[in-house]
């Protein structure tokens, strides 16, 4: 597949998945007017929203030795992203009917903490439903991830660079993948894709893939 047809399939997937995020937002909006229309006698205040992507951009095969590998930029986080296999497997990882897969997050600096290896389990169980994992029997597949920058949306980039990554790899997939982040702030601002200055002020944030 053509790699300006890949970059054009993840934006097509981020704005869908965009648009599916502003109606979860109109939701969650008319339900938390509903429960405080009593406290506030009816009234409330204008929402807003901002429910805009940051810009793309992507380059894939940015690294010769794995078999797929891809750079991800949104806005001004970026992660990059490799893919090897399917490969021979360890002994101990070995599974008869299908791939083992593993994903390791490697952090900007310093090794990694807790909150990264959440987002190793996360990343890995997105790309594991996502591949054909049983037509690689007895190997593995592995996705690693590099941070090289966060101002924000930090999971979800990471998340799409795997996705773009594993297209670049050949691996076989059942459905393409895609994640954003949606904050919510103290006055119910709704902030879809935030940034590093917006993050400051959001008190709930959430993951969509």
């Amino acid at each position: 597949m053509p790699r300006p047809l890949l970059h054009s399939l993840l934006s097509l997937i981020l704005n869908q998945l965009t648009r599916v995020l502003h109606a979860v937002c109109s939701v969650y909006k008319q339900n938390f007017l509903a429960m405080n229309s009593n406290s506030s006698n009816g009234t409330h205040s204008d929402d807003k929203e901002e429910c805009s992507v940051r810009p793309i951009l992507c380059e894939l095969g940015v690294i010769t030795r794995p078999d797929g590998s891809a750079i991800l930029t949104q806005g001004h986080t970026v992660v990059m992203s490799a893919v090897y296999g399917p490969s021979e497997v360890r002994m101990q990882r070995l599974q008869v009917d299908r791939a083992y897969v593993e994903t390791v997050f490697r952090p900007k600096a310093g090794v990694p903490n807790t909150s990264d290896r959440l987002r190793e389990t996360i990343i890995r169980d997105t790309c594991e439903t996502a591949m054909i994992a049983t037509l690689y029997p007895r190997t593995t597949i592995s996705v690693i991830l590099q941070e090289m920058e966060d101002s924000g949306g930090l999971l979800a980039c990471s998340i799409n660079a795997s996705c773009l990554a594993l297209m670049d790899s050949g691996v076989s997939m059942k459905f393409l993948f895609a994640a954003v982040t949606c904050g919510v702030t103290e006055d119910d601002l709704i902030i879809v894709d935030p940034d590093a200055d917006k993050l400051k002020v959001i008190e709930t944030i959430y993951c969509f893939n």
